[in-house]
């Protein structure tokens, strides 16, 4: 068995949480699946539960992983304690519905500000910010984002186009820039 932090067949692979957090889903779940002995992520669905985001416009990967790592493990421990009836009700997943969760790499932390908009920044640094560093190009000179203490704005912001952002700072948010 195996237990997926997904609604599967949504976000097969390696980073299906960082993919929900980048997409901005609004929820997510818990799949516990036979092995397929061919292929990852692939097998029979013993049990699924759904679980909406916790504050999804805020979360970040280590809180969302915790969350699903705790709700995740009450799903197991029920399909344990009923395999049998688990393994007679399994579904085979839909593959015309199958979408991937591709493994997060160093180049999914640089960020093109004529191509990206705030949101999207955003999300990416929620998901990604802990495994690689957010980099830009600022003038000539590459640069790492740091960012700590942020949060969503609570009222709507207006969106701007890709190539221009709007930070605003509560009194405890930084943001530091350094040269790499």
């Amino acid at each position: 068995m195996n237990l997926h932090p997904s609604l599967l067949p949504k976000y097969r692979g390696a980073a299906p949480i960082q993919h929900a957090i980048w997409n901005n889903d609004q929820e997510t779940g818990i799949s516990i699946i036979d092995l397929d002995p061919n292929r990852f992520d692939a097998g029979a669905i013993l049990a699924q539960q759904k679980v909406a985001i916790p504050d999804p416009n805020n979360v970040r990967f280590p809180e969302l992983a915790n969350f699903l790592a705790d709700q995740g493990s009450a799903v197991l421990l029920d399909v344990i304690c009923n395999f049998k009836q688990a393994a007679e009700n399994a579904k085979i997943q839909d593959e015309k519905k199958v979408t991937r969760a591709r493994k997060i790499n160093k180049e999914d932390g640089i960020i093109f500000w004529d191509e990206v908009s705030a949101t999207e920044v955003w999300n990416r640094w929620r998901a990604i910010g802990h495994q690689v560093p957010m980099r830009t190009v600022f003038g000539v000179k590459r640069v790492e984002l740091h960012l700590s203490g942020l949060r969503a704005p609570e009222t709507p912001i207006k969106v701007l186009p890709p190539g221009r952002f709007e930070l605003v700072l509560e009194p405890e948010s930084q943001l530091r820039v350094s040269r790499e």
